[in-house]
């Protein structure tokens, strides 16, 4: 067994966004209005093709590549999973690209009350009961 290739799967493939049919008018050309994702600083490349009955299969020459650029995004970063009881930590990170400094305000809801316990690396830090706020 040992002798055999080893495959290497990858989990993290990107999403695709669109695949959408569309009909072109008599030159060729469609427009497709559509929302970009709400994913923070990323790039999507663009390519398209086509099937005419007389004419067969075309494919764009150039691939394009669209930036969704935000100017302002939390990213929180969340274990896959939590058990009942067990300590999780919750990182948060706020990019703010703006010309100007801006006052944030983090919410995290506990709808059942029971708290939250903040910490740092050297221990807890304060428990608030209810919404915790930061910043």
């Amino acid at each position: 067994m040992d002798n055999l290739p080893k495959i290497y799967l990858k989990n993290d493939l990107p999403a695709t966004w669109l695949f959408l049919n569309a009909t072109t008018d008599s030159e060729g050309r469609a427009s497709l209005p559509v929302e970009a994702p709400e994913l923070a600083n990323s790039s999507w490349i663009i390519s398209g093709f086509s099937l005419h009955e007389r004419h067969g299969l075309g494919i764009s020459e150039e691939m394009q590549t669209l930036d969704v650029f935000s100017p302002f995004s939390v990213k929180v970063d969340l274990p896959h999973s939590v058990k009942m009881g067990e300590t999780v930590a919750v990182q948060m990170a706020v990019y703010n690209y703006l010309e100007k400094e801006i006052k944030v305000e983090v919410t995290l809801e506990n709808p059942d009350g029971t708290g939250f316990s903040f910490g740092t690396r050297y221990g807890i830090h304060q428990i608030f009961d209810g919404s915790a706020y930061c910043c």
